[in-house]
């Protein structure tokens, strides 16, 4: 029993991983509407602005410029010029432009590291530096084609920006900024490494197995359910020790999450930084968190059945008292007489039938989807009821001799 349990919650992580990191369309879905949050949005600006002085050298520009008495001023000027651009990174990280950017940018770097881990391709999307990175370059040519044409002096009068789209290889991208601005530029200019082939063969290999890992760990899972049921003695018992096991297997991943999310979010020594890693994090983990919360559902909802058909005597005593109630609304509604025990017992506790029946009902409408007219279905439903059992009165006592 402790096998499945154990197997189950490895197979929720591996078929979560392989939906939500392996696969481009999910992955490129979890991570493109980032582009509209405003946490992301926010590191995102001040890391692009760092981009941008970095390719304008603001100091130096100035310095040049600025006659040798007013030199002093380069740096103020400077800042307030940074201020500027700041403004300007912003507003173009809240368009739409940005958000078509980055999407394309995430799908590429994710399609070339998935292309890589396969061993499909033997030609990807790299750097010069053997990296599969997420290109920010077109970003940053954006940004500064708009800065030019808002503030021609920031570039220079004769400076041409080239054509910078998300196809563009990086290091080909880069070299053109450069000519452009006859600036040079690092080679990490404008990306972030998301994959480093120097461990290619590792990462290949660890793809692999967890592949393989997957496959057997949701075999394996039903394998032990169904032997553990097989050899049981009393298999209702186990039944619902195997659901309580697996509950507090679910319950422990969720506590492991939330505590792993904390860490995470906290890793950042800036406070931006730390929103937007929050804000990923909450992206990548909810589907995984909601996963377990209709896992927890469906056990709770076996073990309820379990229990509910069980031979346990007050389970049995229940059910029979369950059906008697059920068979005197339903010839109070008919107008038909029932046992009188039955009757008499629910004109005793008419308020507590209703209730019930009312909760019942905010239970179902509350955990279940339903359509208006299921709706409809259900309000009606607990309407007869409660109808029914304001119209069931007690039997007269017996007339005694």
């Amino acid at each position: 029993m402790l096998l499945a349990c154990v197997c189950l919650v490895a197979s929720i992580i591996g078929v979560w991983g392989r939906r939500n990191l392996l696969a481009t369309a999910r992955f490129t879905d979890r991570v493109a509407p980032l582009a509209q949050d405003p946490a992301f949005d926010a590191a995102v600006s001040n890391a692009l602005t760092r981009q941008v002085n970095r390719a304008l050298d603001l100091r130096k520009f100035l310095a040049d410029a600025l006659p040798d008495r007013a030199r002093i001023l380069a740096a103020p000027l400077a800042g307030a010029i940074e201020g500027y651009i700041h403004d300007r990174v912003v507003s173009f990280v809240e368009s739409d432009r940005f958000s078509d950017l980055f999407e394309k940018a995430v799908r590429r770097a994710h399609e070339a590291a998935i292309r890589i881990l396969k061993d499909e391709s033997q030609v990807v999307q790299t750097s010069s530096n053997g990296t599969i990175t997420l290109n920010f370059v077109p970003v940053i040519q954006a940004i500064l084609t708009q800065l030019g044409i808002e503030a021609p002096g920031i570039l220079g009068s004769d400076v041409k920006l080239p054509e910078v789209s998300p196809d563009t290889r990086v290091g080909q991208a880069i070299d053109r900024l450069e000519t452009a601005l006859d600036k040079d530029l690092p080679s990490d200019f404008g990306q972030i490494t998301v994959y480093d082939d120097g461990r290619l063969e590792a990462a290949q290999q660890a793809l692999r197995r967890f592949d393989q890992l997957l496959v057997a760990l949701l075999v394996l899972t039903v394998a032990f359910t169904a032997g553990a049921l097989v050899v049981s003695r009393r298999r209702r018992r186990t039944l619902l020790q195997l659901l309580f096991g697996a509950a507090v297997g679910v319950i422990v991943l969720r506590r492991v999450l939330f505590a792993l999310g904390d860490e995470l979010s906290a890793a950042p020594k800036v406070q931006v930084n730390r929103n937007a890693v929050r804000v990923i994090v909450d992206r990548f983990f909810d589907p995984l968190l909601s996963a377990t919360e209709i896992l927890l559902g469906g056990l709770l909802a076996i073990a309820v059945v379990a229990v509910l058909t069980g031979p346990y005597p007050w389970v049995v005593s229940m059910r029979r008292r369950v059906a008697g109630i059920a068979r005197s609304i339903f010839h109070a509604v008919s107008d038909r007489a029932t046992d009188d025990a039955t009757v008499s017992w629910i004109a005793a506790h008419r308020d507590a039938v209703q209730i019930g029946a009312a909760a019942l009902a905010m239970v179902v409408l509350w955990a279940v989807d339903l359509s208006w007219p299921g709706v409809l279905v259900v309000l009606g439903l607990l309407g007869v009821v409660v109808v029914a059992v304001q119209r069931i009165e007690a039997p007269p006592p017996p007339v005694t001799p």
